[in-house]
Order: structure tokens, then sequence, then C-alpha cells
């Protein structure tokens, strides 16, 4: 899973507070469900490479009253603990209504973009493929953007990859985008640990389809291959 990560956590009460409440509160973000998040201290102490002391201080931070949060709920608690590694987050709600609202401004931007492009403002029309070039309509480049999302190795953050992807494809074109995608996924293809893959959010967002194919070698050392075989025949997936 994934979450919204706002500037202003960096801006609030939780200024000083230490490097290892940012990064337990991080993890909090990206593992709730709704709003619960399960948290086991001695595993979460592994994963951050920290002690499990200092998981648990930290821990202890987030559950306990904050007077100077801009939240008042629960005396300003961030989290409240419901039981043996089961945590409550105080204003998850909140959260996702603000990341909602973030989401519907995102397809707007699309919309009006391709409402000007309909217009014939800007853009150019759909390939001879019938998939969406640099100006598809936002549905269509909805669904080309799940279509490359498909091929990517690693299958994380979908919604925010998928806006990326769209972005990407509303500059450059879907073949390109397309291709390339392609391409970086042969170098990935029997990787057992994909933890050294990135984010698809990451990869698009900054347009390393781009990148020189020759840099594109994942952590076991194996390099992409020659860049003539992304014309083999890849089946696009059904939606």
């Amino acid at each position: 899973m994934y979450g919204k990560h706002y500037e202003s956590l960096y801006t609030g009460s939780m200024i000083g507070a230490g490097a290892i409440v940012f990064a337990v509160w991080g993890y909090v973000i990206a593992n709730r469900r709704k709003d619960l998040v399960e948290i086991n201290p001695e595993l979460l102490a592994f994963v951050l490479g920290e002690s499990q002391e200092d998981v648990n201080l930290a821990l202890e931070k987030l559950c306990s009253p904050d007077p100077k949060s801009r939240k008042k709920t629960e005396g300003g608690r961030r989290m409240i603990k419901e039981g043996e590694f089961i945590y409550r987050v105080v204003n998850a709600e909140e959260f996702d209504k603000v990341a909602d609202e973030y989401d519907r401004r995102e397809r707007d931007k699309f919309r009006k973009r391709e409402e000007r492009a309909a217009n014939g403002k800007e853009g150019s029309t759909r390939n001879n493929e019938g998939s969406s070039g640099q100006n598809g309509t936002v549905r269509e480049l909805w669904v080309d953007a799940c279509k490359v999302y498909e091929f990517y190795p690693r299958k994380v953050g979908k919604q925010a990859a998928v806006r990326k992807i769209a972005a990407g494809i509303g500059e450059f074109g879907l073949e390109k985008v397309l291709e390339a995608t392609k391409l970086y996924a042969k170098a990935w293809e029997g990787a057992m640990d994909l933890k050294f893959c990135p984010h698809p959010a990451t990869w698009f967002g900054q347009h390393r389809f781009n990148d020189d194919p020759a840099t594109w070698v994942r952590n076991e050392g194996k390099k992409l291959p020659e860049s003539r075989e992304i014309h083999e025949e890849i089946e696009i997936p059904k939606l």
C-alpha cells in the first residue's frame, strides 16, 4: 500500500522530534488500513535499522498528547494503542478526505487539458493504432496508463503510478512510454527481490523512460537486452 505524505508534516508540532519518529510515522502512513495499523516494534526496528528501544520511544511519542498539534482530537495524539500490535490512527478519516480532494483536483487538471485539446488549442490526434497519443481523452489516457502499469516489474502504489504514467503519455506519447517500460521490465525478469526496483510513481514521475537503456541495471548486475528486443510481440493485457 501507500499513503499521502504532506509537506505540513515537516512544519507542524513534530519539528525536532527526531528522524526515528518521522520514520515510524512514515511507516504508519504507508501501512494503515483505514484508521488501523499493525506495528510489531521488533520487526519495525529491523526494517528501519534502528534499535527496538528507539522504535518504542517513537511509538510512545506518537501516542502521547500534543497540545501544540494542529489537530486537537484525543489531546493531539496521532495514534492510540488498541491491542498488542494494533494502533488506531486518530485523524485517518480527515487525512483520507484531503487525499480524495487532491485526487479530484488531479483528475480535473487532466479533464481541462483534454477539453482544450479537443478545442484545437493543444496536442494532436490519436495515433493510428487507436491508443492515446499526446492528447487522448482523459479516459483514454487513464486506460493506456493502466496498460503500461501492468508491464512495470514492481506493482505498488498503482493509483499514484497511473497518474504519473498518464502525464508521461500526454507529454511523450504512448508508444515511447510503453516500449521503454517493456524494455525496462526485461531487466528484472526472474528477479526474486524487487526492493531495489524503484516504485513506479517514482520511475515514471522522473521520466526515467527517457534514460539511456545502458544504465538500466538491476541489483544483481544483469544488464538489459539489446534495444532491438523491445519490438518483440507482447500482448497488452485486457482491463
